[in-house]
């Protein structure tokens, strides 16, 4: 996982508006246990994803943000709006 965290810090040194390198990053600390390094990052993502609310996938990756922090009653919600914007396929 070391390796992984080093690369994904690279990505975002080079592309520090790329949230889903932010959002993959604070997943592996979270399976670290290193909760509160997942947080902040979490907290870095929510504007990137703002910022971009047009992109298809804009529900669904706040949904796997939520998840990461643990919000589940959220992060459901965030995937029931995927499904009903068309774009979660409940099959």
């Amino acid at each position: 996982m070391k390796e992984a965290v080093n690369i994904l810090l690279e990505v975002i040194q080079s592309l520090p508006n790329d949230a889903l390198a932010y959002m993959e990053l604070a997943s592996i600390y979270k399976d670290m246990g290193n909760h509160q390094k997942a947080i902040s990052l979490v907290e870095i993502v929510r504007p990137l994803l703002d910022a971009n609310k047009e992109d298809d996938q804009y529900w669904y990756n706040m949904a796997c943000m939520e998840a990461i922090t643990d919000n589940v009653d959220l992060a459901l919600d965030y995937l029931e709006k995927s499904k009903e914007a068309g774009n979660l396929d409940a099959s």
